[in-house]
């Protein structure tokens, strides 16, 4: 049995309808949020591990030497420490630049909209795309007759799908 909606000559099948409601969710998500502190989220947690990773070891050294730590424990003291103190600045950041889109909040919540809506279509599309690597179950006849995998994951992304059908 075929799950799908015809509007005109467009058939919506099940996939297209999930992601749908996904990147809307994603969207009014992201208008609620804002786009600063959405972006300041992000970035906190994209920054804050890199740095820890980067830091962690000089630093836990020199703690060790200096009160008689375990490397293990030190490590682990400075890795927490550092991955927070850098989320805290990021954070300050962002509320900065919260402050500054507060004088026009209808921008803050229109950016937080198109940043929900290109973030959970980002996501969706690299969910779809690891699905499709898997080997575990087929999911081809899901994806092939979907509007969305053919007409926009597809065009944007044809050397993954290139790379997707070769495998």
């Amino acid at each position: 049995m075929d799950w799908s909606l015809t509007i005109g000559n467009l058939n919506i099948g099940v996939l297209d309808i999930i992601a749908l409601v996904i990147v809307l969710v994603g969207a009014i998500s992201g208008c609620i949020t804002g786009f600063a502190r959405q972006v300041a989220n992000l970035a906190g947690f994209i920054l804050s591990i890199p740095a820890a990773l980067l830091f962690t070891r000089p630093i836990a050294v020199l703690l060790s030497s200096n009160t008689g730590l375990s490397l293990f424990w030190a490590s682990l003291f400075v890795f927490i420490a550092l991955s927070l103190l850098v989320f805290i600045i990021v954070g300050i950041f962002g509320s900065a630049l919260k402050n500054v889109l507060e004088t026009v909040p209808a921008l803050d919540h229109v950016l937080g909209f198109v940043w929900g809506l290109v973030a959970s279509a980002i996501c969706l599309s690299l969910i779809i795309a690891i699905l499709n690597f898997q080997s575990f179950f087929d999911i081809s006849r899901v994806t092939g007759s979907s509007v969305i995998v053919r007409n926009l994951i597809e065009p944007l992304f044809p050397t993954l799908v290139d790379a997707v059908k070769g495998a």
